[in-house]
């Protein structure tokens, strides 16, 4: 839930309790600040050493956080979040590519767009806005004043909607997309006095296949190779199945991973040139110290740790862990660094919250104003985090299978729907090396670990333990009566019926009344059904034909549902010969 604080009149009293001597430098924070989201892609969390000018103009003179943590850690999951302050299986987006995922799936209709927006900011995207925005544009999602969106996120040779009309850019050095996007974005601000705006900048960098600016080509061809003690992990017997699947990296996979590393740090560099160029708009139009500036990333992404080639998604460190780093000369006072959690789930009740905007309904996250202003005394000590099967991604990534876990300072414990389970000291362990699940000598905190997962889900903004489907006002929730019957949410016939459900119900009229008949009078139905052991047998085996024509209808190709269909119509055939036959012999 958003936490609502009382900053401005706690900073009025703050400062005239001061000694006289101090008052004037003191900083004010002004009513309505500007509001600048600096969001890269796929940036690991420690990798902002490599960026100047953000070290000198943003760490150097703003909060770090150094615990800042995605709560699904793939692209467009992680955005959604940010737009809405809802955990996934709140706000649906579970994958990047649909069904349950991309942009077309998204609901858009109350965002941090539209909050901001309604408390009188100008507002304005500029770069990536969600994987498959292809799939709608031109359409520009409420909320947004200045719209200049990729249509497909690339580094060259690509398209932007500016405002409802497609513009090209080529393989020219001045179409590099980073330095087009930043100019955009301090024309933006340029041309956004006299009132608070709102800009959220996605540069494509340094997403894969990260391309650097030609300046910027082999700035880092000395770097050394990657090194870190789970690098290529040489001993993963205690590790989940999918990663002791993972075959130890190869000398061509090496240099693959060395060549990536390189060219994300190259391609950053542009990132931080579009930062300084931000800030000199600022500076120009006099709101610097007006502005809160905020940059971070979508998910971190693992450069071959525990064998992972380039991936993210996974619940590991290198995955969940995202640089971010806040300015706000209004507020923050001091540089300093801040070690409490904080999630992307929280940026939209933050900003809401400096910004005086009025959230419609609960979200997840909480704004962190108060660790800003430095005056929060009670704060989060743990973290969700969850992930769903992508198979229409490769490598490493498309293995994982689907897992909640639980983050607190000193320990990480995972679930997977494998059954699956892992224990991490990140106090002795911070690499990850020793799976302790199972051991003896930790089965209390791993008892612990276990019991807050479906406490922290419990106490979000939508109690349901499964992600929601639909799209539009659609909005569904949990296969409660086959969630009662398997006894999990992740059990693979609840995935595989739910599935079904999205697909194949959700977009006819008739099932769509099908569904909203079933949300109806499922809830005391499924509360029945859980209470007995032996009425869960009996739905499980009742349910077997609906799982079988799920999985026929959703795992099957097009020549094997014709080739049944054919089969089924010759036997069909053969019945009514038969009948024919017998009765011709009468």
């Amino acid at each position: 839930m958003v936490q609502k604080t009382t900053i401005g009149k706690s900073l009025i009293l703050s400062i005239l309790l001061l000694p006289i001597g101090n008052a004037a430098a003191q900083p004010a924070q002004t009513v309505s600040p500007n509001i600048v989201l600096i969001l890269t892609d796929d940036q690991r969390w420690d990798t902002l050493s490599y960026m100047p000018t953000v070290q000198a103009e943003l760490v150097e003179k703003g909060i770090m956080f150094t615990n800042a943590y995605v709560t699904t850690a793939i692209c467009c999951p992680s955005r959604a979040s940010i737009l809405t302050g809802l955990y996934a299986h709140n706000h649906g987006v579970l994958r990047n590519f649909s069904p349950n995922g991309g942009a077309v799936f998204f609901r858009d209709s109350s965002t941090l767009a539209t909050w901001l927006q309604n408390a009188g900011y100008k507002t304005a995207l500029v770069g990536k806005y969600l994987n498959e925005y292809h799939k709608l544009s031109p359409y520009i999602p409420p909320g947004w004043d200045d719209w200049r969106a990729f249509v497909a996120e690339k580094y060259e040779d690509y398209d932007l909607n500016e405002n409802g009309t497609l513009v090209h850019y080529g393989t020219a050095e001045g179409d590099y997309s980073t330095d087009v996007l930043a100019s955009k974005a301090a024309e933006f601000i340029k041309t956004s006095q006299g009132g608070p705006f709102f800009l959220y900048f996605n540069p494509f960098a340094p997403h894969r296949p990260a391309t650097p600016a030609p300046r910027h080509v082999d700035l880092y061809a000395t770097l050394s190779p990657w090194n870190t003690p789970s690098y290529n992990e040489t001993d993963v017997s205690d590790k989940p199945q999918w990663v002791q699947d993972l075959e130890l990296i190869g000398p061509t996979t090496q240099r693959i991973i060395e060549e990536e590393r390189q060219n994300h740090l190259e391609s950053l560099q542009a990132v931080d040139e579009a930062v300084a160029a931000i800030l000199l708009a600022l500076r120009e139009i006099g709101q610097l110290e007006k502005t809160v500036i905020i940059f971070t990333s979508d998910n971190g992404l693992a450069w071959g740790e525990h064998r992972m080639d380039l991936t993210k998604g996974c619940g590991y460190e290198e995955c969940l862990r995202v640089p971010m780093v806040v300015r706000y000369d209004g507020l923050t006072g001091v540089p300093r660094e801040e070690d409490r959690f904080v999630l992307n789930i929280d940026l939209a009740p933050t900003f809401a919250e400096l910004a005086g905007a009025t959230l419609p309904s609960p979200v997840d996250g909480r704004s962190f104003a108060p660790l800003l202003e430095g005056s929060a005394t009670d704060w989060r000590v743990d973290l969700l985090f969850e992930y769903w099967l992508d198979q229409e991604e490769s490598g490493a990534y498309s293995r994982i299978p689907e897992y909640t876990g639980v983050r607190m300072a000193g320990w990480k414990y995972v679930e997977y729907v494998t059954g699956e389970k892992e224990l991490y000291d990140e106090m002795t362990d911070p690499y990850e090396l020793t799976n302790l699940s199972g051991d003896p000598a930790y089965a209390t905190v791993e008892t612990e670990l276990a019991q807050r997962l479906p406490e922290l889900r419990a106490g979000q903004a939508d109690p349901s333990p499964l992600p929601t489907g639909g799209s539009g006002d659609d909005k569904k929730g949990p296969c409660l009566i086959a969630t009662a019957a398997y006894g999990s949410p992740l059990a693979p016939h609840v995935r595989l019926l739910r599935d079904f459900r999205d697909r194949y119900l959700l977009p006819m009229g008739w099932g769509r009344g099908f569904v909203r008949a079933y949300e109806r009078y499922s809830p005391p139905i499924a509360g029945w059904i859980e209470r007995h052991e032996s009425l869960r047998a009996v739905v499980r085996a009742g349910l077997w034909p609906l799982v079988g024509l799920a999985w026929w209808s959703l795992k099957t190709t097009v020549w094997m549902k014709m080739a049944s269909f054919a089969l089924f119509a010759a036997l069909v055939g053969i019945v009514i010969w038969m009948h024919q036959k017998r009765r011709v012999v009468l």
